[in-house]
């Protein structure tokens, strides 16, 4: 997903220089596409870190007996 970004935004700069008034628009495109891409980051960040909990705490119900109840199971 950001490979795709970071290649669109190589393009983009690529084909954006030169004049004065281009650099100034393309600050602004930039500051989109980087705002649209730190929004995807913040998605994959959450994403893995949900995955990364949910493991956590799916290992630490099932290593400990008394722990492991069946909303657990479910979860896991």
């Amino acid at each position: 997903m950001m490979d795709a970004w970071a290649a669109q935004n190589e393009k983009f700069w690529t084909s954006c220089t030169g004049h004065v008034v281009s650099q100034v628009y393309c600050l602004f495109m930039l500051m989109d596409d980087l705002e649209s891409g730190m929004q995807q980051l913040r998605t994959v960040r959450t994403t893995t870190y949900k995955k990364l909990v949910t493991e956590e705490v799916c290992s630490a119900l099932n290593g400990d007996g008394a722990l492991a109840d069946r909303r657990s199971e479910r979860i896991c």
